[in-house]
């Protein structure tokens, strides 16, 4: 078989050639205008009744410190269910895992929420106050575990992009024998 090699003259007319073509045919050419196709709006998560709202209306991650147990690192989750009278006024579910060299706590827990500013505002702080219940990795050689606590909460959400906000939340639990300080995202689906 033989190889044909590209000669620097036959070349250069080629390519010339190329963008000739390219320049004086294809350029005048409009593309097809691109249409998306429609889609239908997403549900939204929380539902009217009478009195408030039920539904997921915020989920937020957060991760914090323990400054009066054991010192430990903490990961937490909370979920706003429930808007009761108005939208500032928020039922939120809270789940804690604290991680030390002893054992692991944990702590579940519901607290009623009420945010001074809606969720339009850029800053929205809040109060809550709530029982929580709390237990650990050696639960079952404690006495006393798991225990009922009393959980109160103090924060903000600072604005960060859209339905996506900021948190800084201080927590007193057990009566104010735990004092955690949280950071983390929280996302306001509705309300």
């Amino acid at each position: 078989m033989r190889k044909y090699r590209c000669v620097p003259r036959s070349c250069g007319v080629a390519v010339v050639g190329t963008l000739c073509f390219t320049m004086f045919v294809v350029s005048p050419l409009n593309a097809q205008e691109f249409i998306p196709p429609t889609r239908s709006p997403r549900p939204d998560p929380v539902v009217e009744v009478d009195g408030g709202s039920v539904g997921i209306a915020a989920f937020g991650a957060k991760f914090g410190w323990d400054f009066g147990g054991n010192g430990e690192p903490l990961v937490a989750v909370s979920v706003d269910l429930l808007s009761a009278w108005s939208d500032r006024v928020r039922l939120r579910s809270v789940v804690e895992i604290g991680f030390s060299r002893l054992d692991n706590t944990y702590v579940m827990g519901g607290e009623l929420v009420y945010r001074y500013n809606s969720s339009s505002m850029p800053i929205v702080p809040f109060l809550g106050a709530g029982l929580a219940l709390a237990g650990r990795d050696l639960c079952r050689v404690t006495v006393g575990c798991p225990a009922v606590w009393f959980q109160n909460s103090i924060g903000f959400e600072a604005f960060l992009r859209d339905n996506v906000n900021m948190m800084v939340e201080f927590r007193g639990e057990n009566l104010w024998r735990r004092r955690r300080l949280f950071f983390g995202l929280i996302t306001n689906l509705g309300g």
